[in-house]
């Protein structure tokens, strides 16, 4: 009987501890594309900050191919996803490489 109490003691006070977690199931926002017409313009945009309207808030522009993400021509933005990145090596600081991709809605 001892054990029983101890258990449900452990499995009580292990239970207490979970809580919900406030973050969302995405670290990432792909906005839309990037048509402006500078050097370091033009791509696909990525938010980390939860914005959704393009051209909003700090973002980036995506170095890959459209295809690589699964985007084409009809894809419908916001697209949300958990992605890891690094820098860019070009010369534009607003560029990165996805270096892995899941959508999540």
């Amino acid at each position: 009987m001892k054990k029983h109490i101890h258990f449900f003691f452990v499995a009580a006070l292990g239970l207490s501890g979970c809580k919900d977690d406030p973050s969302p199931a995405y670290n990432a926002i792909i906005t839309g594309f990037d048509f402006s017409t500078c050097i370091c313009c033009g791509g696909l945009m990525i938010n980390f900050e939860n914005e959704t309207k393009p051209h909003e808030g700090t973002f980036y522009l995506i170095e890959n191919p459209e295809s690589d993400l699964g985007i084409n021509g009809i894809t419908s933005f916001p697209i949300y996803a958990n992605v890891s990145w690094t820098k860019s090596t070009i010369i534009c600081s607003r560029y990165i490489t996805i270096d892995s991709y899941k959508r999540v809605k």
